[in-house]
């Protein structure tokens, strides 16, 4: 229970932390009919900058998910797929990487919540490492990243 508590106050302050240092964007999925918040972190501050190739990027969802089945295509073909997708909330093995250098436009993604009854489309965007998937409130959430966060 304590670590629960303590995953829910970090949570609490990287998002406070967030909207001070995230540019928001609202968007319109391109098929799926919902709206879609786009945030790019600038806050250089916290948290592990992630080091990886300079094309790809990992997808990460976090606990919104708990027991969702969830379903990500790249062009309309089906490139992952997992049914409880997040097991608890301090769960990390939520995520995939994407790697999108052979690539002469920025593909598609689209990710189906199957709880949720939703999904939303969007372009990929260039220049970042990381991907969080957040749905709340009926909304989702892309926060395009370069920081890793210690969830756990």
């Amino acid at each position: 229970m304590r670590g629960n508590a303590t995953l829910y106050m970090l949570l609490i302050a990287l998002c406070l932390a967030g909207c001070n240092s995230a540019k928001t964007n609202f968007i319109y999925s391109l098929t799926c009919g919902t709206s879609l918040e786009v945030q790019h972190e600038t806050d250089k501050k916290q948290g592990y900058y992630k080091k990886s190739k300079h094309n790809d990027i990992t997808f990460i969802f976090l606990s919104e998910f708990i027991n969702d089945n969830i379903e990500v295509f790249v062009n309309d073909k089906l490139f992952f797929s997992k049914e409880n997708i997040v097991q608890k909330t301090n769960d990390l093995s939520a995520y995939f990487n994407y790697d999108y250098s052979n690539l002469d436009t920025m593909p598609i993604i689209k990710i189906k919540s199957k709880q949720n009854e939703s999904c939303c489309d969007f372009v990929l965007q260039k220049g970042y490492r990381i991907a969080y998937i957040f749905y709340y409130q009926e909304k989702w959430i892309i926060r395009y990243s370069n920081i890793e966060y210690a969830l756990y």
